[in-house]
Order: C-alpha cells, then sequence, then structure tokens
C-alpha cells in the first residue's frame, strides 16, 4: 500500500493555483493517492477548463473545482463554503497560489507591489483561515504553505516577492502555535528553482547562471515538491508543526 494513501487517514484536500506547474503537481500526486481534491483557479482561460477536464476524466468523482481569486476574501470564502457544501469539512489545505512581479524597488509600481502581496500573503492567510474554520470542528487537519528561498535569500528585484514569501513563513509560525489546540498542523515549504513554464520564461543565460548556483547542477521538479508536501500532510509528519522545509538542491546550504 502507498504509504501516503489519504493523509492522516483523510481523503479531503484543496489546492490554490492548481491547474499548472507546482500546484497541479500537488492536486495530482494527491488525487493518484485516491483523495478527493479540490482544484482551485483563478479564472476560466481555455488551458486551464482543459486541464481540469482531463484530471476529472482522469479521477473520476475526486475533483472538485472550484473558482477563486485567492486575493479576494469574499472569493475565498464563498469558494470555501462550496467545499463545506460538497463535502461537509476539510482535511488538508495546501496554500500554492502566488504569482511574481519583478523589478527594482524603486521603480516598482504600486500595482506591482499590491498584487503580489495581496495574492501570495494575503491568499494565504485567507485561505488558512477559511481551511482552520472547517478542520477545527473535527479537531485535526493540516495546512501546508508554498513560500519560496527568496524568502531566504531576498534577491535584487524581487522586494515584492521577497517580502511576501518571507511573510509566508512567519505566518505560518504563528498558525501553528494558534491552531495546534485544535489539532492543525501549519507547516511551509520552500522551493528552489524549479523547473516550471515561470523559470522556462527567462533568457538562456540566466538559467545558466541559476544553475551554476545549485550543487546538485540541476533544477528540480514540480513532482518532488508535490512529494514534500504529501510528506507535510501526512501521518510520518505528525509532530513537524511550524517548520519551513527548504527543498532546494543544496542552494541555501
Amino acid at each position: 500500500m502507498n504509504a501516503h494513501r489519504h493523509p492522516e487517514g483523510t481523503t479531503r484536500v484543496c489546492v490554490t493555483g492548481a491547474t499548472r506547474g507546482i500546484g497541479l503537481a500537488i492536486a495530482e500526486r494527491f488525487l493518484h493517492s485516491g483523495a478527493r481534491v479540490a482544484v482551485n483557479y483563478r479564472s476560466a482561460r481555455n488551458e486551464t477548463m482543459s486541464v481540469l477536464e482531463r484530471l476529472e476524466h482522469r479521477y473520476p468523482g475526486q475533483v472538485l473545482p472550484v473558482k477563486a481569486d485567492v486575493s479576494s476574501f469574499a472569493e475565498v470564502k464563498a469558494m470555501f463554503a462550496e467545499i463545506k457544501t460538497a463535502w461537509g469539512g476539510l482535511d488538508v489545505q495546501v496554500n500554492n497560489a502566488g504569482h511574481a512581479k519583478d523589478g527594482y524597488a524603486l521603480m516598482m509600481s504600486e500595482e506591482s507591489w499590491r498584487s503580489v502581496v495581496d495574492t501570495d500573503l494575503s491568499g494565504t492567510f485567507s485561505c488558512s483561515r477559511q481551511a482552520a474554520w472547517l478542520m477545527a470542528a473535527a479537531k485535526r487537519g493540516t495546512i501546508v504553505n508554498i513560500a519560496s528561498v527568496s524568502a531566504l535569500t531576498s534577491p535584487i528585484g524581487q522586494a515584492n516577492y521577497a517580502a511576501a514569501k518571507a511573510g509566508v513563513i512567519a505566518l505560518t509560525k504563528t498558525l501553528a502555535k494558534e491552531l495546534a489546540t485544535f489539532g492543525i498542523r501549519v507547516n511551509a515549504v520552500a522551493p528552489g528553482f524549479i523547473d516550471t513554464d515561470m523559470l522556462d520564461s527567462l533568457p538562456q543565460p540566466t538559467r545558466d547562471d541559476y544553475l551554476k548556483l545549485i550543487p546538485q547542477a540541476r533544477f528540480g521538479r514540480a513532482e518532488e515538491i508535490a512529494d514534500v508536501v504529501q510528506f507535510l500532510a501526512g501521518p510520518s509528519a505528525s509532530y513537524i508543526n511550524g517548520h519551513c522545509l527548504v527543498a532546494d538542491g543544496g542552494l541555501t546550504a
């Protein structure tokens, strides 16, 4: 039997930003283990709808598509109300939704700052809070937040992203303390350079420079981050709480 099957004996999982990249890999990992997964997406683009159709076809009865912009507190509240109606509760929340709008701080627009902070940090907060309300009644649950090594390395040109992801790590630690009394564990994952479309969009010389910084001499795979998330959500991590697990091939060693 798969050691990760049905994390903590449960099957109800919500993954935000789950139709591409790391989020999609996480959703598929839980679906493959037999979990029911609320697959969050922000906009009904053709590419997004194709992904949802593929998942529903491959995992019939396990997929609950939930549309919401996580930067909107109202939309997040409505999304979790939909999950409660469908399933009656929630066991695992993975806050993956996020994006970057890089630029030097002195040149950064207010929109670029707010967009990243509202999605990456405020979205993680509001989703965690709504998820915790659903979990508290059952006195158990796990929340896994996707941070970034940018929170640890503070790269030039990422004032908004680095600050938001550092906030995610701090939020993780605070929530871990506050929610432990309800049987809820909260942890974070800080991925390094992962081979997704975001990395693919970079010029090759930039990719080459990044690669030189990684002791393992390769970029990570989204599936490897999904494995880490599933571990933190499962029984093997039952005494891990308030921790940020770095998965970066040795980049920050």
